[in-house]
């Protein structure tokens, strides 16, 4: 007869044990959430104020406009054949064309995507040639097998030649500008597929970029 009595007391203790225990757990679980809940209130949020200014002029002022487009006679006359469809242009307000093609501007002074140009420049002769790095446009070109391009850069610059350095830095070209504004006029024969990399640069420290435009051939 005491042992249904015993069992019965057993069960309760255990019903007893499981609740408290679960009343616990909830009990510590509210806890910690209220406490994530103070934490996130107290928690400071950065404010900023103070007063408008000017935006303060540059140290030097901005170029003139880009030069206007080379004719497509002019340009079948400069590679003997005319130029096909675009492939891609690159400016300093849209320097990337998805799988095609993207602009790096290495220490430019200015990059300012309104007005479309990238400034390149230093206060003085000394200054360029005394500093530890190199001044430079990388232009990335993505190709399929067995590809040609025309690419035509416009730029312009207080002193020439500009130069060009090829794919992997493994030839590079003079190209003398006749004038401080004009277009840097070469091409690229992919022979495999991949991106395919140039370095461009003024001689001088003072010199401008508005855009690439990269035609099929």
């Amino acid at each position: 007869m005491q042992r249904p009595q015993s069992f019965s007391i057993a069960a309760v203790a255990l019903t007893l044990t499981s609740l408290v225990n679960g009343q616990s757990s909830k009990v510590m679980s509210q806890g910690r959430e209220q406490n994530k809940t103070q934490s996130d209130a107290v928690r400071k949020v950065p404010s900023f104020k103070g007063t408008g200014v000017v935006r303060p002029s540059a140290k030097r002022p901005a170029p003139q406009a880009a030069p206007p487009a080379l004719a497509i006679d002019v340009l079948a006359k400069l590679i003997g054949k005319e130029p096909g469809s675009l492939y891609a242009r690159l400016t300093p307000s849209q320097p990337i064309v998805a799988n095609r093609g993207a602009l790096v501007f290495a220490h430019a002074a200015v990059v300012e995507g309104g007005a479309g140009y990238a400034d390149y420049w230093r206060p003085s002769l000394a200054e360029h040639e005394a500093a530890q790095k190199e001044d430079y446009l990388a232009l990335w070109l993505k190709s399929s097998a067995n590809s040609k391009y025309l690419i035509d850069c416009v730029v312009s610059g207080q002193f020439v030649p500009f130069k060009v350095i090829g794919p992997n830095l493994s030839a590079s070209q003079i190209s003398e500008l006749p004038e401080t504004k004009g277009h840097l006029i070469f091409t690229l024969d992919a022979t495999s597929a991949g991106w395919y990399g140039f370095q461009i640069s003024g001689s001088g420290y003072n010199w401008t970029f508005y855009s690439c435009e990269v035609t099929n051939l």
